[in-house]
This record gives structure tokens, sequence and C-alpha cells, in this order.
């Protein structure tokens, strides 16, 4: 199937994806396409999709135990941000986030440990939206990464490997987690949202926001730093 684009027009269409595109090694994405939403509820693969202009793309799963499975290299080459609303394979492999991305969202189906380089060293930005309990290792995250959010931290958690580039980090959510030695080798870290009370002593000089979980946990303070 080839998608004709208009010149001129705003291009919109609606697929059939598990009919018409799912398995089929000759779809065409007109090349003026930057953002790509797939919606589907049975989708088992994406083609290949490197050589389009895509820098957008979202991916969403209607059925919740259905996996998706993306090869490495498939991934747009120009993409810049990736939301994936769909769980994915469980071992994530080098080349399969292309270089050049910049932000990842993941969302609440999907637990996945990062190996070393598994993710682009171009990235800036990391959303996981589960309740994650992998832990982090020496290069599992870029060295550039400047976002982190995890909406739940499980576990026993060392976070000593976490790149010194981060200006944000975010916890929706904390179980247990082994402290770092010292927040000041975040020498740009800016704001830190919900953190434990009981840990407010650790946090550096160059955070000008933060959120801070109360000792009951029932409600949360915002404390501004000028």
């Amino acid at each position: 199937m080839k998608l004709k684009n208009i010149k001129g027009c705003v291009y919109s269409e609606y697929f059939d994806y598990s009919t018409y595109m799912d398995g089929n090694p000759n779809i065409e994405i007109p090349p003026d396409v930057g953002q790509l939403v797939v919606l589907d509820k049975t989708i088992k693969y994406i083609p290949n999709l490197s050589q389009t202009n895509v820098t957008s793309m979202s991916i969403s799963m209607l059925e919740p135990e259905q996996e998706l499975y993306i090869e490495p290299g498939s991934l747009p080459h120009s993409l810049k941000s990736l939301t994936l609303s769909v769980k994915i394979q469980d071992t994530l492999e080098p080349g399969l986030f292309p270089e050049g991305l910049q932000s990842i969202t993941i969302d609440d189906r999907n637990n996945q440990f990062f190996k070393p380089n598994v993710l682009p060293e171009s990235l800036e930005s990391l959303q996981l939206l589960s309740e994650y309990d992998k832990p982090f290792e020496s290069g599992s995250l870029p060295s550039r990464l400047k976002t982190l959010t995890i909406l739940f931290l499980m576990g026993n958690q060392d976070l000593s490997h976490l790149p010194k580039s981060l200006e944000c980090i975010e916890f929706g959510e904390i179980n247990t987690f082994k402290l770092l030695p010292d927040f000041n080798q975040f020498h740009r870290l800016a704001t830190l949202q919900n953190f434990q009370f009981e840990h407010i002593h650790l946090v550096p000089p160059t955070v000008r926001r933060q959120s801070i979980l109360a000792p009951s946990n029932l409600s949360v303070y915002i404390y501004w730093n000028i």
C-alpha cells in the first residue's frame, strides 16, 4: 500500500493497520509526514520506517496483553520523540532506538532492564511510567540525559549510577531505595520532585524547584529556593 501526499493539504487518514500494514514491507510514508501515530488492537510489529522523515512517533495498543516487537533499526532515523503506550519485547538490544532520539516515554506495561548502549547518547528525556524495579548500572543511562521521570520507583534501588548531567529528577512514588552518596555530584540539578522529607538535607544548593513528600505521605509540600 502506498500513502499519497497532496501538496498544500493537511494529510490525515485512518487505516486498518492489522489488515493493510501489519507485515507489509512496501509501506511508503509521504516525505512531508513528520508526526506518525499508530493505534491498533493487535499490532505485532511495525514495518521498516527507518528511511522516513518522521520526527515524532506514538504507538498505542488497545489490547493490554498484546506485545509489540520492534526490530532494531526499523524506527525512523530522523526520530526525535517516541511515546510507547504499548508493551514491547522484554529484551532491549543496542540499535533499537535510533541515534538522534531526544525523548522517550514508556508506559506502565513495561519494566525492562536497560543494558549499556541500548539508549542512544542523544537522549535528553526519559519517562518510565511503570513500577520500575530494575537496577541502574554504569552505562545504563546516557551521559547527556537531562530529565529522568519514574512514576513508581520500587525495590531497594542504588541510584549511584545516574548520569551527572541530570537537571531534573522526578519520582511519582517511592518505595525504598539506596541513597546516592552525595547529590552534590549533580552540578546541574535544578528540579527534584517528590523527594522524601527525611532526606531533605541531601538536596544540593543548585536545586531551585523541589517538592517534598511529607512524613505521613498524605500531602506534598512545595518549596522554592531562590
